[in-house]
């Protein structure tokens, strides 16, 4: 797992720029560089939290995902792939619960932005866009999502049928633009 960077009580405090594997600790971003990459397939497990620090970008090189079973703290971050869809995984959250943070977030260039398995979580102000799904809901997933916007995805919303999403209950609690398919 990810056992590099400096103790802070018992969070890690990255400081490399190359990140693959899983934690083993609850780790901060914190290196001076604004730029990340991941060279690999990224676990937070359960009882972990990852925080990704305000203006940090993380670069996908390849076809890998960040996937969150603990708890994911982005606000005002980046999560991009090669600059068009499918050119990374995306964020998976399986079997993840309340506490997560995407706002002012945006991921782009993903196979799936956001997919949920097995997750109730809720988001407030995070873009989805150029991805192919902007969000996919699989194994009884019900996420709630508010001023969130998804924008330029071939599906904006996509799920199966035990999911139910939550996307508010009047016009503009969400944004849809320029989606292939709702």
């Amino acid at each position: 797992g990810q056992s590099d960077g400096d103790l802070a009580g018992t969070v890690y405090q990255h400081t490399v720029t190359n990140l693959s594997g899983t934690f083993a600790h609850s780790t901060v971003l914190s290196a001076s560089s604004n730029s990340f990459n991941i060279t690999g397939n990224l676990t937070v497990p359960a009882g972990k939290t990852f925080q990704i620090e305000s203006g940090k970008t993380l670069n996908f090189v390849n076809y890998y995902k960040l996937r969150v079973e603990g708890t994911l703290n982005a606000s005002s971050a980046t999560l991009q792939g090669s600059g068009y869809p499918g050119s990374w995984y995306g964020i998976e959250f399986y079997n993840a619960t309340s506490g997560q943070d995407l706002s002012y977030s945006t991921i782009k260039d993903a196979s799936y932005g956001l997919n949920f398995i097995n997750s109730d979580v809720t988001f407030s102000r995070p873009t989805m866009r150029d991805n192919t799904y902007g969000m996919n809901c699989t194994n009884y997933s019900d996420p709630v999502f508010i001023s969130s916007v998804f924008q330029t995805n071939g599906f904006g919303v996509y799920g199966d049928a035990n999911s139910h999403p939550y996307l508010g209950a009047y016009i503009g609690y969400n944004s849809f633009r320029t989606n292939d398919y709702y």
